[in-house]
C-alpha cells in the first residue's frame, strides 16, 4: 500500500476499536524491540502541519469502553516506507461469536514498526 492508501484505509476504520503496537527496528537484532502497546476506537486523522518536518499525519484515538486513556500514533511520508493489510479469518464457527474479526494493518516507516488490529 502507499502512503496515501494507508491513510484511506485507517480513515474507513473511524469509529472501530484499534489495538495499536509500536515496534523499533534495532540494528544487529533479528525482530523488532516492542516499545508500547495502546488501544481506543479511532477518532479521526489529521495533518501535522506545515511547522512539524517531516510533515505527518496523526490517528487521533478516543477512549473505549475497554481502554484506559486516548491516544494517538503519527504516520510521516517522508518516513513511510510499506503497509499492508490482511483480514484475520476465524476458522471455526463458534470461536466467530466470541472474538469477530480483525484486520491488520503493518506500518513500516523507517526504524520502525506500527502494527493496527482493527476489530470489525
Amino acid at each position: 500500500m502507499t502512503f496515501d492508501e494507508t491513510l484511506e484505509f485507517l480513515r474507513e476504520q473511524t469509529g472501530k476499536t484499534v489495538e495499536v503496537s509500536v515496534a523499533l527496528l534495532a540494528p544487529g537484532r533479528e525482530e523488532p524491540v516492542h516499545l508500547a502497546n495502546f488501544w481506543g476506537r479511532v477518532e479521526r486523522l489529521s495533518e501535522s502541519g506545515p511547522r512539524a518536518r517531516p510533515n505527518g499525519w496523526y490517528v487521533w484515538l478516543a477512549e473505549d469502553e475497554s481502554g484506559p486513556t486516548p491516544g494517538e500514533f503519527r504516520l510521516d511520508r517522508e518516513l513511510f516506507d510499506t503497509a499492508e493489510v490482511h483480514a484475520n479469518v476465524v476458522e471455526e464457527p463458534e470461536e466467530r461469536t466470541t472474538t469477530g474479526s480483525t484486520w491488520t494493518l503493518t506500518i513500516r516507516q523507517r526504524y520502525a514498526v506500527t502494527t493496527v488490529e482493527v476489530y470489525v
